[in-house]
């Protein structure tokens, strides 16, 4: 889809008269139905997945199958995908495959290895199919694509794919490469961008009436009417067809069409335009509908049942599906075509190994099954010619060989039928020997540029002859015999191994296979420079002071004089010495350090010389580790585990020395950051730090200290004297505190053997026991080890029963809503109970209503305005005692 939509200044054709129903409908070997136009669509972006199941999606919502699916296969596609090629082999279905093959034109002309591969890919992946036809677009919408000053005079060209020649060479390069593999089941279609400002291009951009079988555009009325936009494009073909241009022999179609950020009312009027131009047959030559039902961006929605703005609209589709369920764009499936065969094509003149001159007369006879539609006539495997056979097969093509150099080429006729299939005949291969008595004109604007190593470098633009030239011969110094002869392509020669500071005068002349010599090119003159590096310096280097090297070197020739001396440390340059000294002095160099330096000299024609040897230095490390932090310590029972982070060094660390209590204890590898001691006293409580050292001696400060002792593996003491004690209901429990050998630091209460709760101290309250029966509790005490006591001796306490009912609620208040609410909300003063109110039940008339958690207010809805309604409360205790109900308070709902 285009990302933009000119306006058409044509108008549509005039209506002609509905067509008549057809009882005898065919399919053409060119996929063109006698009875009435296909309809397709290219669908996805939104919904499901996929393009066969976007396909399928648009097919529902439209209530019928789809005549054809369009997919287009950018750059990186180089076979079809397995989508298309199930929908392609479904029954009554035509794929119109959109392939965009190159980025740039030019690499697609057959000169690019990697490309023609890729090309034969799609081949080969299309010949596949068997009889099962497809439509193919190579690279559709071309004219958008044409790079600054790649075409005729147009609008501004802003692509970048490259000129028009570079399109049709592509194209052509495709189809040699497709009919070289034997792929007959392709339908050529070129896509147009249809659009008024692009008109001026189109001629340009047609790759040959041979090479193209239908002709297909895009139109996006936009704001413009279908008439206009569909019909404009439609009346410039009619009127720009020509012998060269021959749109009027194709079907026509529309590869994709919607509108773009428009109205609504303007999408509706263009699928109703469209339904009436099939009904009417407005446009006769339109075999093909295909609409874009698409979800590309937020700003450009044209999914059809959406409006720009990404909004559904069920109108919309109701337009659509009236114009794709025209009785006019229905019936007649698309069977396989039944014509594989492929023409018989010999050739009779000239013979194998004729030589031949001037105009020669290429004959031969073509015969198919079917019918011959066309014969070509390929020379070094290039169409030269396009005929006809006549009504007994007979051909004849008229072929100037002197539009080609002197020498060995060969002829061969290709035969094609209306079902694409395609037959060779026999290669002839024939010499041409026309008679020359011209000399080529002067090669021109001959340069003449010295570089290194030491070589001239010539170029010129062609020369041209009565026939061609077949060379170019090289002159230096005014001497009479060539310096060198180079073919006819040659635009340039190197002359190597050119003398230091000489200087030289050439000229080139031009050749013709008849042996006749142009005059001479314009002479270039040109001095040669100096390519010749200096000699290999000598250094030396050494250490003058704590982080200072001084490198030193020996000076060395050169043929014309050395400029000066560069001093590398490894690959980085330290300094440049020209003022003749043969010392460098660096400073600020960092200790533990290896340096190694070079030494290049340099020559005023910036040669340079091979390096010096290496030469290296090596700094005192006098640079302590960092100190190890975040120094960590566990306790087991019988050891203590340390780790910390790895300290860092300039050069490196070499060792860990590891200290408890103020003395060393270990000495680890620079690599190992963890030890246990395995050799602590008792419960001491010993303190610890790590050091790092390197190789030098050099040693960090002491890492951050921690204090650890063994670990903590004794319980504390059972709990003793555990008593309980009832309190209205709740139990009241307390204990004798138990003793650990480092300290107690909780309890944990359990009733029945079941955890109830933690208490810091020999004490602990229940306020939910269950009433009416007997409960047992224990207690156990943990230390901060997490060493847990056994457990003390159970104490039942038995909690009564309760049969007391709460009080009745309070102060029952009643609030009616504004108007139009219908909502009364209910409040009131909380009941009480001996053990505790569990919640409240609000009757309305004398019927349960609503029950309520322990709550005091309550707002009823979704009343019905003009009703009165009457309310009490009642209070409700854990042992499902009610209490007495409030006073009735009575409302109307507004």
């Amino acid at each position: 889809m285009l990302a933009s939509a000119l306006v058409l200044s044509a108008t549509a054709a005039p209506p002609s008269p509905a067509r008549a129903a057809d009882p005898t409908c065919t399919i053409s070997a060119k996929l063109v139905n006698s009875c009435r136009p296909w309809l397709g669509a290219e669908s996805g972006g939104y919904g499901p997945t996929g393009l066969r199941a976007s396909m399928l999606a648009h097919e529902a919502s439209i209530g019928r199958q789809l005549d054809i699916v369009h997919e287009y296969l950018g750059t990186g596609n180089i076979t079809l995908t397995s989508d298309i090629v199930t929908l392609a082999k479904r029954a009554n279905t035509i794929a119109l495959v959109n392939w965009r093959v190159v980025s740039k034109w030019a690499s697609g002309d057959g000169r690019t290895a990697s490309v023609n591969t890729q090309i034969d890919n799609m081949a080969n992946s299309i010949k596949a199919l068997g009889t099962t036809k497809i439509m193919l677009t190579v690279s559709h919408e071309p004219e958008n694509d044409i790079s600054p000053g790649g075409g005729p005079a147009c609008t501004t060209y802003s692509g970048g794919s490259g000129t028009t020649a570079d399109y049709v060479n592509m194209w052509h390069n495709v189809r040699a490469r497709f009919d070289a593999l034997g792929v007959t089941n392709v339908v050529w279609v070129m896509n147009f961008m249809g659009y008024e400002g692009w008109n001026c291009v189109e001629n340009a951009v047609w790759p040959g009436n041979d090479y193209v079988d239908w002709v297909m555009w895009d139109p996006y009325p936009r704001n413009s009417t279908w008439a206009y936009h569909v019909g404009g494009f439609y009346n410039w073909l009619t009127t720009h067809s020509d012998a060269e241009h021959n749109y009027l022999s194709k079907p026509w179609g529309l590869a994709e069409f919607g509108n773009i950020g428009t109205s609504q009312a303007n999408v509706y009027q263009m699928y109703d335009d469209a339904k009436r131009g099939v009904d009417n047959n407005t446009y006769p030559r339109l075999k093909a509908y295909v609409v874009w039902d698409q979800h590309t961006s937020s700003s450009s929605d044209v999914r059809i049942g959406y409006d720009h703005y990404s909004v559904s609209d069920p109108v919309e589709l109701q337009h659509y599906n009236a114009f794709a369920n025209d009785p006019l764009l229905t019936g007649t499936g698309v069977p396989d075509p039944v014509d594989t065969t492929s023409p018989t094509v010999v050739s009779t003149a000239p013979d194998d190994a004729a030589t031949v001159s001037g105009t020669v007369d290429v004959t031969g006879s073509a015969t198919d099954d079917v019918g011959v539609t066309s014969v070509n006539l390929l020379v070094d495997g290039q169409s030269v010619a396009t005929t006809a056979p006549l009504t007994d097969g007979s051909v004849s093509v008229s072929w100037n060989s002197a539009s080609l150099p002197n020498g060995s080429h060969t002829l061969q006729l290709r035969a094609r039928d209306a079902a694409g299939n395609i037959g060779l005949s026999a290669v002839a291969t024939v010499t041409v020997q026309n008679v020359d008595d011209e000399a080529p004109t002067p090669p021109g604007n001959l340069t003449a540029v010295w570089g290194k190593p030491s070589q001239v470098t010539l170029a010129w633009s062609a020369a041209t002859d009565n026939a061609a030239v077949t060379g170019y011969r090289v002159y230096r110094d005014g001497v009479t015999t060539p310096l060198a002869t180079v073919p006819a392509t040659a635009r340039g020669y190197v002359d190597p191994g050119i003398a230091n500071l000489s200087n030289h005068h050439y000229t080139v002349t031009a050749v013709d296979a008849a042996g006749h010599e142009s005059d001479p090119s314009n002479e270039a003159v040109v001095d040669a420079g100096d390519d010749t590096p200096p000699g290999k310096p000598t250094a030396s280097a050494s250490l003058t002071g704590p982080a200072q090297a001084t490198v030193t070197w020996t000076d060395v020739v050169d043929n014309v004089g050395v400029t000066g001396y560069r001093v590398y440390r490894g690959s980085s340059l330290v300094g440049t010495v020209t003022d003749g000294s043969d010392t460098l002095v660096e400073d600020g160099l960092d200790d533990g350090v290896t340096y190694y330096y070079r030494v290049i000299a340099y020559d005023a024609a910036a040669n340079t010389s091979t390096p010096s040897d290496p030469v290296a230095v090596t700094t005192p490390d006098v640079t302590a580790p960092t100190t190890p932090v975040n120094l960590k310590a566990v306790s087991a029972p019988t050891s203590v585990a340390l780790t910390w982070s790895a300290a860092t060094d300039n050069v490196g660390v070499a060792n860990y020395v590891v200290y408890r209590d103020g003395l060393p204890q270990a000495t680890l590898n620079g690599t190992t950051t963890s030890w246990t001691d395995t050799a602590p006293v008792g419960t001491t409580l010993h303190r610890y730090r790590v050091m790092a050292r390197d190789a030098a001696g050099n040693a960090s400060g002491l890492s951050n200290e921690v204090a650890r002792s063994l670990a903590d593996t004794t319980p504390p003491t059972a709990p003793t004297r555990l008593t309980g004690s009832l309190s209205g209901g709740t139990v009241r429990l307390t204990w004798t505190a138990s003793t650990d050998a480092v300290g107690v630091t909780g309890y944990t209460i359990y009733r029945g053997g079941v955890s109830i709760g933690t208490s810091t101290t020999p004490s602990y309250t229940d306020s939910t026991p269950p009433p009416g029966r007997a409960s047992n509790y224990t207690v156990r005490a943990r230390d901060a080890a997490g060493n847990t006591s056994a457990a003390s001796t159970a104490v039942s306490v038995t909690v009564p029963a309760d049969k007391t009912a709460p009080s009745a609620p309070g102060s029952l208040r009643l609030t009616i809503g504004a108007t139009g609410t219908r909502q009364i909300t209910l409040s009131w003063t909380a009941a009480t109970d001996n053990v505790g109110v569990a919640s409240y039940y609000v009757y309305r008339g004398n019927s349960k209503y609503r029950l309520l958690g322990n709550v005091t207010s309550f707002a009823d809805t979704g009343l019905t305005a003009g009703t009165k309604y009457t309310y009490k409360v009642y209070a409700i205790d854990a042992a499902g005692n009610w209490s007495s109900p409030t006073a009735s308070v009575s409302g109307t709902a507004r």
